[in-house]
């Protein structure tokens, strides 16, 4: 065996001794807004919110991270609003 063989060897042994500890992943913060994309409706109507994503705070509370799922098309709106709190029936 050549020493590059006996490395890769050595490594693949301390990588299958190594334990490697079950941590669960930290939460995910909750949006502080939710971000919808407002399907175009003839003036009058009600527009149609489709989620498209959501803003989560900053640590420091001077900002916003914007994760979204979708783009809207070119001249489509992103609407920011409060998540609702569902009332209990």
């Amino acid at each position: 065996m050549t020493s590059a063989t006996n490395k890769k060897a050595d490594i693949k042994t301390a990588a299958a001794a190594t334990p490697v500890a079950a941590t669960a992943p930290a939460p995910a913060p909750a949006p502080a807004l939710i971000a919808y994309y407002a399907i175009p409706v003839p003036r009058g109507q009600q527009p149609v919110l489709t989620p498209i994503g959501a803003a989560v705070a900053h640590d420091d509370g001077e900002g916003f991270t914007l994760q979204l799922h979708l783009t809207p098309p070119a001249g489509g709106h992103i609407i920011l609003r409060k998540p609702q709190v569902k009332k209990a029936a």
